[in-house]
């Protein structure tokens, strides 16, 4: 009996997970008229046929962007969302002072007094900073023994991320001079060695974290290094085939082709954190849910008009690189957001 009873015990408390689960799924509600289409940009005009990276200052107008074809940083002058000139300011591909071997984030320094724009280049685990007055590399700073794959920026620090996690922590904490200031845990009970590179955002309270690999949300809480996690809309875990296996004390995952992936982009809005939803990995998406920043509760999607791979947001600006089919190329497309 006591046997039976536990097993019961067991069954139950399994639903009542379950159900808790579920209930952190919403369907989505869907609100119009809150993205504005401003312009777009076609990097294929100025030879940019890869333009992996970008970010956007709505202060200055100005967007940076890494092009693969080229190997190179440029930026982009824009008046009233038009392109005007592009200048190339990166040193080419190298291990040197601003030369960059395989930059996999970008991020700008959120403040109007000596803006710094920052470049992860994984394959030489360094973090590059250039000067946004004068467009000139300043200087890089490689972290002890963690490689950084994602970074975001504030006014006072360099938020950086290492996929597969660290002794010194997941995320490390830097300020502009390069001096580690604090780092944090991801408390996940089982550490996962899959390579799960998501996207993550920063503001002087909370870090931000969307899962590429999982249908998952999370934010930190810098003073109380709290974690919340929630799940993001139409998580697809049931349908995504996962072999495990342990080295260690790692676990080891093995996605099968058809695991749907969730987001390809982050960023930050008023009282919101947005992420763009895709499904499949390198796959391309219209849809913004909109979550709120402290509780990550849903609240609701936008559409785009443009299928897309790449977010940012800056103010109220939302930059986005996607695919044209009418004009049969990659273009980045800008809008204004607004909620009432």
């Amino acid at each position: 009996m006591k046997t039976l009873s536990l097993i019961l015990i067991l069954v139950s408390f399994q639903k009542n997970s379950i159900a808790q689960n579920s209930q952190q799924v919403a369907e989505r509600v869907f609100k119009e008229n809150i993205f504005e289409v401003k312009n777009l940009f076609l990097p294929d005009d100025h030879d940019l046929f890869r333009p992996v990276i970008s970010v956007f200052d709505s202060e200055s107008h100005k967007q940076y962007v890494y092009d693969y074809s080229q190997k190179n940083l440029f930026m982009i002058n824009l008046k009233n969302f038009d392109a005007d000139n592009l200048v190339k300011i990166g040193l080419g591909e190298g291990s040197g002072p601003g030369e960059i071997r395989n930059p996999t984030d970008i991020c700008m320094s959120k403040t109007t007094n000596n803006k710094k724009l920052i470049v992860i280049d994984t394959d030489l685990s360094r973090v590059n900073i250039w000067d946004i007055e004068t467009n000139k590399f300043e200087k890089s700073f490689k972290p002890k023994k963690f490689n950084p794959f994602r970074v975001a920026c504030t006014s006072s620090d360099i938020v950086i991320y290492n996929t597969l996690g660290s002794k010194r922590g997941d995320y490390l904490v830097y300020d502009y001079k390069g001096n580690e200031l604090n780092s944090f845990n991801d408390p996940q009970k089982n550490r996962n060695a899959f390579l799960d590179s998501g996207y993550i955002e920063a503001d002087s309270e909370y870090i931000y974290y969307a899962s590429q690999g999982r249908p998952t949300l999370k934010n930190i809480d810098r003073s109380s290094k709290k974690f919340v996690e929630r799940f993001s809309i139409e998580p697809s875990a049931n349908k995504n085939k996962i072999s495990r296996s342990t080295e260690g004390e790692y676990i080891m995952e093995k996605k099968s082709e058809n695991f749907i992936y969730q987001s390809r982009g982050i960023g930050l809005y008023d009282n919101y954190v947005l992420v763009l939803f895709s499904g499949r990995k390198d796959a391309f998406g219209n849809i913004i849910d909109f979550y709120d920043k402290k509780s990550l509760d849903y609240k609701f999607s936008s559409r785009i008009d443009l299928y897309s791979q790449q977010m940012t947001i800056s103010d109220n600006i939302l930059l986005v690189r996607g695919y044209d089919r009418e004009l049969n190329s990659t273009v980045f497309k800008y809008y204004t957001i607004g909620i009432d």
